[in-house]
């Protein structure tokens, strides 16, 4: 009996650091449109009492969460590491190297942007970097620019990776 209780407090423990990994989701502007196009099919297959509407509606929401779904999916499993030179004078923009890595050995990930998140006094990054596909097991590697406001030391790990594949939704 104390087996089974340990086992099931394992699993539980398990389950809450899955939870805790959580993504956030962010609704775009045809997310927002798609998901009152299913607001009011919904309302017009009640009104009616039409097979066919409710058929409809359900296909579209299933399409909704296959979308997020599959964008979890591409998301899951990478891996971001940032090299800037040892000495980098403040103020001015400096190569920088991103590195991506896909850890799943099977299944690409498709659409990838990646973006630094802006916080008082700390590096900016000039821009977001675009991978259209990130092969299984793949490293790729892109120099961006980023400056320094001032001197000191940094540590810096907020990037935000975001996709739009498959439809855009989320």
């Amino acid at each position: 009996m104390v087996t089974d209780c340990n086992t099931v407090r394992r699993l539980w423990q398990h389950l809450r650091s899955a939870v805790a990994r959580r993504i956030r989701y962010r609704i775009t502007a045809g997310g927002v449109l798609f998901t009152l196009a299913i607001l009011v099919v919904g309302l017009g297959a009640i009104a009616s009492g039409n097979n066919l509407l409710f058929l409809i509606v359900a296909a579209m929401m299933a399409t909704l969460l296959v979308s997020g779904l599959v964008s979890r999916l591409c998301l899951a499993g990478l891996e971001l590491d940032f090299l800037v030179p040892e000495h980098v004078p403040a103020g001015r923009a400096v190569p920088g190297k991103l590195f991506v890595r896909n850890q799943k050995w099977l299944m690409p990930s498709f659409s990838i942007r990646v973006e630094a998140i802006r916080r008082p006094g700390g590096p900016i990054l000039e821009s977001g970097v675009y991978f259209p596909l990130i092969a299984g097991t793949a490293i790729l590697e892109e120099t961006v620019e980023v400056r320094f406001p001032k001197r000191g030391a940094y540590r810096e790990n907020s990037f935000a990776f975001s996709t739009s594949f498959p439809f855009g939704f989320l």
